[in-house]
């Protein structure tokens, strides 16, 4: 696949993700955690912190398969 100018077309984000591949889906848990963590004082439920936990573990596992489809796709797809 060429791009307008005839140049390979290059895909930075997905580059990008693939060089900090083990940050990824920590940072994405992270996240997640700390803003439901925040939903929950914010709104004085208890209950949030703990499905904090188990939504984080989710988001990291989600991301963790969504890297490994994005490296699959650029193994076979992308020009090296």
């Amino acid at each position: 696949m060429e791009d307008i100018g005839g140049q390979p077309v290059q895909y930075p984000t997905l580059l990008a993700i693939l060089k900090r591949r083990k940050e990824v889906p920590f940072l994405g848990a992270a996240f997640a955690v700390l803003l439901i963590c925040w939903c929950g004082f914010r709104s004085d439920m208890i209950d949030l912190y703990v499905l904090a936990v188990i939504i984080g573990l989710c988001v990291y596992f989600v991301l963790k398969a969504a890297i490994e489809v994005i490296d699959l796709i650029a193994e076979t797809l992308m020009p090296r």
